[in-house]
């Protein structure tokens, strides 16, 4: 599970406001977008902690109206300077665009490259 060192009080404000948007884990954030969306998608962590998605051009878009923002939108009020930590990506997901494939969705990869498993489960009778 990769969560972050990092959640503070605005990143727990994000998530109660917006919680099909922002998520105390990465994963949350990976099944969120692929629920949401169908099509290519990043996740990041905040600087406040929490984790959030985008879509394959890096937008935040708002789950009532559509808008589209920019990850810095969300930023703390506070004065930031050269060195504050900015939106870091944690991994991504390439659709491949095929109406007629089974599987169109790509697999999610951390950034550092290694491959997010994916498990696929079925129910089974009692």
């Amino acid at each position: 599970m990769i969560r972050s060192n990092d959640l503070n009080a605005r990143g727990e404000e994000l998530i109660a406001k917006f919680p099909s948007r922002f998520s105390l884990t990465a994963e949350e954030a990976m099944a969120r977008s692929s629920i949401e969306i169908s099509g290519s998608s990043r996740v990041w962590v905040m600087p406040c902690g929490a984790f959030t998605w985008t879509d394959g051009d890096g937008y935040w878009i708002h789950p009532e109206y559509g808008n589209r923002f920019q990850l810095d939108d969300f930023d703390d009020d506070e004065i930031l300077d050269d060195d504050s930590p900015v939106p870091t990506e944690v991994a991504d997901r390439v659709t491949y665009d095929d109406p007629f494939s089974d599987d169109n969705f790509g697999p999610w990869e951390l950034t550092g490259g290694r491959e997010v498993n994916t498990v696929f489960v079925s129910a089974v009778p009692d």
